[in-house]
């Protein structure tokens, strides 16, 4: 135990490794839910696996490093759908309805089919280049649904 002077005060609490976090699953979890950005997010949780492995010993930063020579990075397209017949359908002939069609350029709902087509497009080949996109499939709305 260190001896302590009246000029230096006792902590409060004690002392942690400064990489205790790493222990800690809901921290990760957090930070996870945090990040807006799926990359920020990969980048993050490579860098604390970095740590720990660093933390671990040698063995383990051998492995990290085989493991990062070829990583299983997953790049998907999305599709962004705003408001469908289907939906539209179970609104009736109301009001707000009426209000959401002022909202979309195109005048209209779009239709499940259109939806379909977007998909097998980026099933084809014709797509093969597209990588890590959203496709906005709403009728030139900007707000959404």
């Amino acid at each position: 135990m260190p001896q302590y002077t009246t000029y230096q005060p006792r902590p409060y609490r004690p002392r942690m490794s400064a990489y205790w976090y790493l222990d800690q699953f809901h921290y990760l979890r957090y930070a996870m839910r945090e990040s807006s950005s799926f990359f920020v997010a990969y980048f993050a949780v490579v860098t604390l696996v970095q740590i720990a492995a660093l933390n671990a010993g040698p063995t383990r930063y051998a492995h990290f490093q085989a493991v990062m020579q070829c990583p299983w990075v997953i790049v998907l397209n999305a599709i962004a759908l705003g408001l469908m017949a289907n939906t539209g359908e179970r609104m009736g002939d109301s009001p707000m309805l009426q209000r959401i069609f002022g909202t979309i350029p195109m005048g209209r709902l779009g239709q499940p089919r259109e939806i379909g087509a977007c998909a097998v497009w980026l099933a084809s080949e014709q797509a093969a280049y597209v990588t890590g996109q959203t496709i906005h499939i709403n009728g030139g709305s900007v707000h959404g649904r």
